[in-house]
């Protein structure tokens, strides 16, 4: 009969080993997190970066729709005016239709400055304490009106309606 002998380690050496065993568990895990959060952070820039490129095609496919509306209405102006070049205007009924064709480009192009300035405009909203300039028409001269301040919002009415202190603060 033989006797197989296996080995005993020392508790102490069997103790330090399962220390580092745990030591290298935890490095691991902490690799792994760390990992985790890079992706993390990687996909969300990347959401945020195609979020930021989705928001800027939709203004330039915005913009190159006008443009393309802008051309066509431009051809189409250029046709109408051959067209009323060639007609003979002492018949009944030119000069009326130039008048209407001329109200109608009006409109359109109306239109067309008024989705570029909302295209391009920003909202401005005031609180109280806010320090403003008054944009003040001089009667009889729409043109020479002057911006007047500073001024302070003494109280908030309605969205953009509010009450200045005329007195002015520096």
């Amino acid at each position: 009969m033989s006797h197989s002998r296996t080995h005993v380690p020392d508790p102490q050496v069997a103790l330090e080993i399962e220390k580092v065993k745990l030591q290298a568990m935890q490095l691991k895990l902490q690799y792994e997190l760390a990992e985790r959060e890079s992706t993390k952070l990687k996909i969300q820039q990347h959401e945020q970066d195609r979020e930021e490129r989705g928001a800027e095609r939709v203004r330039a496919e915005r913009l190159q729709e006008l443009h393309i509306q802008e051309a066509r209405e431009q051809r189409q102006h250029e046709l109408q005016v051959l067209q009323l070049q060639q007609g003979n205007p002492t018949r009944g009924g030119t000069l009326e239709k130039v008048r209407k064709y001329a109200k109608e480009n009006l409109k359109n192009a109306q239109a067309l400055m008024k989705s570029d300035y909302d295209l391009k405009a920003k909202a401005r909203e005031f609180h109280e304490g806010d320090k403003v300039l008054a944009y003040f028409p001089i009667p009889g001269s729409s043109l020479s009106a002057k911006y007047h301040g500073p001024y302070t919002v003494k109280r908030k009415i309605f969205l953009v309606i509010v009450q200045l202190c005329l007195m002015m603060s520096y």
